[in-house]
């Protein structure tokens, strides 16, 4: 790796780090100088804006929590994919501690549905997540693996939901529970909805 790549990923590395734990609003560029030792013009070299950033940070964020929690191992029916899955994210955020809570969520909460790159860029995140489990459920009722009570897409949005509110609750209270109760919770509705 030449100098200017391993500057460059000192930058996203810190700025991933800052943005998880701070908030993007709440990280300056003075933030990420300090912590990552970089000079000002070799930043500006790299990144125009603290805007442009965001998004290749976020994209990397995104590589690695999918390298993590897809499923590495031999085909399973969908409704084992969708709980490894959900055991894959809930191992992820407890590894990592919660207190942090989710890169995508917090940036969502932050920025909201302004229109901007960084806005659409976690709208897609979700979106594909969503589509994910909304396939797979899909798949499971086709199956006849899963009767399910509401739309597939309902129950993929309520899939979200859960993990997405249970790591906000976690983050507030400084502890896993109410992110554990929550995964427990998801793993309760796919059970109360499997085919004998």
């Amino acid at each position: 790796m030449q100098k200017g790549d391993e500057t460059k990923e000192r930058i996203t590395d810190v700025s991933l780090d800052l943005f998880h734990k701070r908030g993007y609003k709440n990280t300056s560029i003075n933030d990420i100088l300090g912590s990552s030792g970089v000079k000002k013009g070799a930043f500006y070299f790299h990144y125009q804006s603290k805007d442009k950033l965001i998004v290749e940070v976020l994209n990397k964020a995104l590589l690695q929590y999918e390298e993590r929690i897809e499923s590495r191992e031999t085909p399973l029916g969908a409704v084992d994919q969708i709980v490894s899955m959900i055991q894959k994210i809930a191992d992820y955020h407890l590894t990592d501690g919660t207190s942090k809570g989710c890169i995508f969520g917090n940036t969502a909460l932050e920025i909201g549905h302004d229109g901007s790159e960084v806005s659409q860029f976690v709208e897609r995140v979700f979106k594909r997540w969503e589509t994910r489990f909304e396939n797979l459920l899909n798949q499971a009722v086709s199956d006849g693996e899963l009767q399910l009570k509401e739309p597939a897409k309902v129950f993929s949005q309520m899939i979200l939901a859960l993990i997405e509110g249970g790591l906000v609750l976690s983050k507030i209270s400084g502890h896993a529970e109410a992110f554990k109760n929550s995964t427990d919770f998801i793993m309760s509705l796919i059970e109360d909805r499997k085919i004998p």
